[in-house]
């Protein structure tokens, strides 16, 4: 080799590794943006199946488009109408009843302990004459010294220390509001021309790969299809069992909202189910605190159905990603790109499978389509590989060390 030969590899690579650099430092910096954008491809490819079948049957695709849009407008200011005021009430009920409520539990714990002499001498004492020594403690110790008590507040320290977080509250609604805006914008125009978010890739393709890019397309557009159609049975199989025990079985108030929020924060895998648990212990404890341990034991329940019928059938056969590999994906996504990324772990999961599933193992590595090779486990924990006969045929190497 050459010296220029020598010195234009160098060069080559270094350019190579500061183009991917940048292009790296440029997604991160630019990652909320990309995936608002990617969000909207998202929607807009689950939207327009749905108009794809309504103009299958010959309705015009502008109206199908306005219709479905229309739709889910509609579908958003519904949910957003059962959920926001029920809760509004329910937290401040919460709140009003709040000492009232702690006063009866303690109560009921000391009539128990009243009741079951045998319980009694293990469980300690605690009536409801030392709630209220200690509660009274508690307001004396926070109001002794200096009289700036809850009754006599510098208003301006008060107003310094609630505008930082009246300001964030109200970044954070803002910032939601145009993000919502932009997310149905973006989603709409990509509904009028579906194929303009294709037609840059097709541009940088060889002429030889443009037909195996578009089938490639055509499978990432199937799971993602694949994933909303799954999505939107768990929520419609969550949302209506949390309605049905919590406001039927349990005779909690405002059950539909929240089935309708259970349902909704399935969007969002493991970490919705916390989210949504949070309202149903409000909504519970404000009707009735007993009812809340059995309200958490059916929502974890009905949960626990989902996660082992809905969510394995979606995610694992027709997406074809272990179980195992949704959360830990999940977390990463998290932390490097924040709250989008739990809500499109699933769908950026399911891509990045594919991509290197078809370009990498298919075209690269020459592993065709068929090529499925077992993993055995023995009893002594030893992994063992198994091939069938068109494996062997497909790969020489196996056929020579059987």
């Amino acid at each position: 080799m050459t010296y220029g030969e020598f010195t234009k590899r160098v060069t080559t690579t270094v350019v190579i590794i500061g183009v991917a650099f940048i292009l790296f430092r440029a997604v991160i910096d630019l990652a909320s943006i990309l995936l608002i954008v990617f969000t909207c491809w998202v929607l807009s490819v689950g939207l327009n199946h749905i108009i794809g079948k309504m103009t299958s049957r010959g309705m015009n695709r502008g109206l199908a488009a306005l219709i479905t849009l229309s739709g889910v407008g509609l579908v958003i200011a519904l949910v957003l109408f059962i959920i926001i005021p029920p809760f509004i009430v329910q937290i401040t009920n919460l709140v009003n009843d709040l000492p009232t409520t702690v006063e009866g539990l303690v109560q009921d714990y000391d009539n128990f302990r009243t009741q079951n002499p045998n319980l009694g001498r293990v469980l300690p004492q605690f009536t409801l004459d030392d709630y209220r020594e200690l509660f009274n403690a508690q307001v004396a110790e926070i109001t002794a010294g200096e009289p700036r008590t809850a009754l006599n507040l510098d208003v301006r320290q008060l107003a310094g220390s609630a505008l930082p977080i009246l300001g964030g509250i109200g970044s954070f609604v803002g910032s939601l509001i145009a993000n919502t805006i932009f997310i149905i914008l973006i989603t709409g125009y990509l509904l009028a021309d579906p194929l303009v978010y294709y037609r840059p890739i097709l541009t940088i393709i060889p002429k030889s790969q443009e037909q195996r890019m578009v089938e490639v397309l055509n499978k990432i557009r199937k799971a993602i299809v694949a994933w909303m159609g799954g999505l939107a049975i768990s929520i419609t199989f969550t949302g209506t069992l949390v309605t049905l025990m919590i406001g039927v079985v349990l005779n909690v108030p405002n059950a539909l909202a929240l089935g309708v929020l259970s349902g909704v924060a399935g969007i969002i895998p493991n970490v919705g189910y916390y989210i949504a648990l949070v309202p149903v212990i409000i909504f519970t404890a404000a009707d009735d605190p007993v009812k809340v341990i059995p309200a958490a034991i059916i929502y974890w329940l009905i949960n626990q159905i989902e996660g082992a019928l809905v969510t394995p059938a979606v995610v694992k056969n027709q997406l074809n990603i272990p179980a195992g590999v949704v959360l830990p994906f999940q977390l990463i996504a998290a932390a490097v790109f924040g709250f989008y990324g739990i809500l499109l772990a699933v769908p950026i999961l399911a891509i990045l499978i594919i991509i290197v599933k078809e370009f990498y193992v298919y075209d690269t590595l020459g592993k065709g389509k068929t090529y499925n090779p077992q993993l055995v486990m023995l009893p002594d924990g030893e992994i063992r590989i198994e091939y069938d006969e068109d494996d062997l045929a497909e790969n020489p190497h196996a056929r020579a060390e059987a």
